[in-house]
């Protein structure tokens, strides 16, 4: 039986289902999340399903999580998307259900869940998501078409990233074809505020570019400043100072409460650096977390030393 069979044949079998992703939710997380939801009660509609998470970012979704209470999770399926580690599931309750699934794109050195699906060569948990529909009796809809479109298109950069294949284009033809309006849904995702614009001309006149790596600090007083919040500060910015001639390596330091989050891109893989201060991810989109500016300035030169190896 293929995983994807034993997938189904889980959701089939359980009258509760709860989907949890990352803390910090991009859309690919908003997206296989709510996504997954709509295509379940499309094809169950008796069954009940919920999302839970309490993260706060630019995206307008976070109306769409249930509030669960405790005893729901007695005899309920629970789901896990888009998170690589169980340290950043959305709400530790995820480890309260019967029975635990863990669907995801990121490198796993340790996977959990009673099953698990890794395909760390989508581009996206979205593509996961549209896959196992497309090879199951999961029913598609616009709902769910709409939300796993933004999360392909966020997590490929457009489609420019270079795990972008021939899979991902059809995947996005066959959200397509439910009737989405594209158009639509590139301007609520791109479409920026005054405040935004100011921020992006902030990090462009004041990124460093040291020894190949280019960098910006963010901290704690320019969520307020920007009138912002840390997803935007830590991954909506950082793409500002790629494809720069000769810089192969773009970080964002983002200072928040009383931890440093690291946000890492790069030509190069630079998950091995993400890895040593505690983090991970993809092997040329990753991340970290660290307490002090002593951290940051050895993964500094901890990058420098890779790009000369």
């Amino acid at each position: 039986m293929s995983i994807f069979s034993k997938i189904i044949d889980k959701i089939a079998e359980y009258k509760t289902i709860i989907i949890h992703r990352h803390k910090h939710p991009d859309m690919d997380a908003y997206g296989s999340q709510l996504g997954l939801k709509s295509l379940i009660q499309n094809t169950y509609p008796k069954k009940k399903v919920y999302t839970v998470g309490s993260s706060v970012t630019k995206y307008d979704y976070n109306d769409k999580m249930d509030v669960v209470e405790d005893d729901t999770y007695h005899n309920a399926l629970v789901i896990v998307v888009d998170t690589g580690s169980e340290h950043l599931i959305d709400d530790d309750r995820y480890k309260n259900g019967d029975y635990l699934i863990n669907i995801d794109h990121h490198n796993q050195d340790n996977p959990y869940g009673d099953i698990y699906y890794i395909n760390n060569k989508r581009v996206s948990c979205c593509s996961i998501i549209i896959n196992l529909c497309m090879n199951s009796e999961l029913k598609m809809n616009k709902t769910a078409a709409e939300l796993l479109y933004m999360g392909l298109i966020t997590d490929s950069g457009r489609f420019l990233y270079n795990n972008v294949d021939a899979d991902t284009f059809n995947f996005a033809s066959y959200l397509i074809s439910f009737g989405i309006d594209i158009n639509y849904l590139y301007k609520k995702l791109y479409v920026t505020t005054y405040e935004e614009k100011k921020l992006n001309g902030y990090v462009l006149s004041n990124f460093v570019i040291d020894d190949g790596i280019a960098y910006i600090k963010f901290f704690k007083t320019d969520q307020l400043s920007f009138n912002t919040d840390l997803n935007t500060l830590k991954s909506g910015t950082i793409n500002l100072m790629s494809n720069i001639k000769d810089v192969p390596i773009w970080v964002t330091f983002t200072e928040d409460n009383n931890d440093i989050y690291v946000e890492l891109r790069g030509n190069i893989d630079v998950v091995e650096i993400a890895k040593k201060y505690g983090g991970g991810g993809h092997s040329r989109a990753c991340g970290a977390k660290v307490k002090t500016w002593d951290e940051v300035h050895k993964i500094i030169n901890d990058l420098k030393l890779m790009i000369k190896r």
